[in-house]
């Protein structure tokens, strides 16, 4: 399986056995649907975005549009645990007899739950799960200039959070709420990382920090997430600009300038160096890294030897082409 292929399947994985019933085809199949669809209540319980993405924050589920997901080092290591937790009970499952579909149910929630439990080892970086959002998130720095709850929580509010009720629009106010707490908690997170040696290159630090103090700049009730909430609640009753506008200027601009400062204090440390050869363990997490983004099991050097192959080879070919051309 490719890495395209593993996204695509993770996605719709989680959005199939969200809704699962009890349907097996062979016998042992019921009670494996029966376990992923409960991991996927649970998945969706820890990234209550996905749920929004999917279109499935309603009815049972309607908690989760006022959630997001703790990004702290306290929030992370209980999701980290509970990873741990439903991979020990996909493991126990005798998949004799399962039918193919299931048995590749099964394959790709595992696979992406060992491949989490991998990275919730290191004690540093952003780790991704089945998440219709960040499939691609597995990063060594929680922040940067393209990855943060600083980038990411504004594009789901505008572009994905749905308001038809006042009950929608008190679940924006609340994530607006839990948006200040989420940059607080990745604040922390950059902490303990410098504390480990582990600094976004200078290059990257400026463009993050930029990039931040631009989202903080300006008046708030221009913000893309408080305008785009101003048009949603429109035809409600309430004032419900001035209730964000509030949130944003209590508690998300402080939340912003507290990780700005953070980063002020790495950038002072920060070198141009930019291979995670620099970070503690860093040959390992280059290795998880390639396995979470291609599902490869070739080693670093293993892609690096078949690439020189590969480059010499298509040289050959392409020498071999000129010279016909005179050339």
């Amino acid at each position: 399986t490719n890495r395209r292929e593993f996204i695509a399947a993770t996605g719709a994985v989680i959005a199939a056995l969200s809704n699962l019933s009890a349907c097996a085809k062979r016998d042992g199949a019921n009670d494996v649907h029966a376990l992923l669809a409960e991991i996927a209540e649970d998945i969706l319980s820890d990234y209550p975005e996905n749920a929004t993405t999917l279109g499935i924050d309603t009815g049972a589920r309607a908690g989760l549009k006022a959630r997001l997901t703790d990004r702290s080092a306290a929030g992370q290591a209980a999701i980290a645990e509970r990873v741990a937790g439903r991979l020990e009970r996909m493991r126990a499952i005798d998949v004799a007899g399962l039918d193919e579909a299931t048995q590749l149910d099964l394959d790709v929630v595992r696979t992406a739950h060992e491949t989490a439990a991998e990275g919730f080892k290191f004690p540093y970086g952003a780790v991704a799960l089945l998440d219709q959002n960040w499939n691609w998130r597995n990063a060594p720095y929680v922040v940067a200039q393209n990855t943060g709850a600083f980038l990411e929580i504004p594009n789901i509010l505008v572009e994905q959070h749905t308001v038809a009720t006042r009950e929608d629009a008190d679940a924006y106010l609340a994530r607006l709420e839990a948006y200040a707490g989420t940059l607080d908690g990745e604040t922390g997170c950059l902490n303990s990382a410098a504390a480990q040696g582990v600094i976004a290159p200078d290059f990257v630090l400026d463009k993050t920090l930029a990039q931040l103090r631009m989202a903080r700049s300006g008046i708030v009730e221009t913000w893309p997430m408080i305008a785009s909430f101003t048009k949603k609640t429109a035809a409600l009753q309430g004032d419900y600009t001035r209730q964000a506008a509030k949130v944003t200027v209590e508690k998300i601009v402080p939340a912003m300038s507290r990780q700005i400062a953070e980063l002020e204090a790495h950038r002072k440390r920060a070198t141009a160096d930019a291979g995670v050869w620099k970070l503690p363990d860093g040959e390992a997490y280059y290795a998880w890294t390639l396995r979470a983004a291609t599902t490869t099991t070739m080693t670093p050097d293993e892609i690096n030897d078949r690439g020189r192959a590969e480059r010499a080879a298509l040289q050959s070919e392409m020498d071999a082409i000129l010279k016909e051309q005179g050339l």
